[in-house]
């Protein structure tokens, strides 16, 4: 059985706390990277294979664990309503390019499989990913431990950053770059 870890990095947009998952001590995101390029590669897109961060905090606060099991709003509106959110999109927002995957839980284990990206369903195969297979137990602590730990509830920042009105054109971040590249494919 593979082994969870959840940490909470202040890397999201503005700065706010995003819940990075690693499953054996592996970056989800750099796991996922790795199955979804060949088809990205086919879509005349590399850039966009992986382009997911963890879950921003404001999407989680007080259900992380429900979510987690496969609770009744862990689809998040973004697809499949049988399958959880795990991963969002670079930009902040997870509906705008989820990873998704059927939780199912029984009395000694957690099961992640059946992954997909609903934006890319039918054309782009996770089935390399898995399924994952966790130890209820463990899995449960872990939860629990990622809820405690989770940041407070910070209002949005009223400071944040303008685009400039004046000067040289900004380049677009990576983010952008790959945002701009599916917005194309869709």
């Amino acid at each position: 059985m593979e082994r969870l870890s959840l940490i909470w990095e202040p890397v999201g947009p503005h700065g706010e706390p995003e819940l990075r998952i690693f499953v054996d001590d592996v970056d989800l995101v750099e796991l996922v990277a790795s199955v979804e390029l060949p088809d990205a590669v086919k879509d005349g897109a590399p850039e966009i294979a992986g382009g997911y961060a963890g879950l921003p905090a404001w999407t989680l606060r007080g259900k992380l664990v429900e979510h987690f099991l496969g609770g009744p709003k862990s689809h998040m509106y973004c697809g499949p309503h049988d399958k959880t959110v795990l991963l969002g999109c670079d930009c902040g927002e997870p509906g705008c390019w989820p990873l998704m995957a059927r939780v199912e839980a029984s009395s000694t284990e957690v099961r992640w499989g059946d992954f997909e990206q609903p934006h890319r369903r039918g054309r782009w195969s996770h089935h390399a990913l898995g399924p994952i297979v966790f130890e209820r137990g463990l899995y449960e602590k872990t939860l629990a431990e990622a809820e405690e730990a989770s940041p407070p509830p910070d209002p949005p920042p009223t400071d944040a950053p303008t685009a400039p009105t004046e000067g040289p054109a900004v380049p677009p971040s990576p983010e952008q770059e790959r945002r701009n590249a599916r917005a194309r494919l869709r």
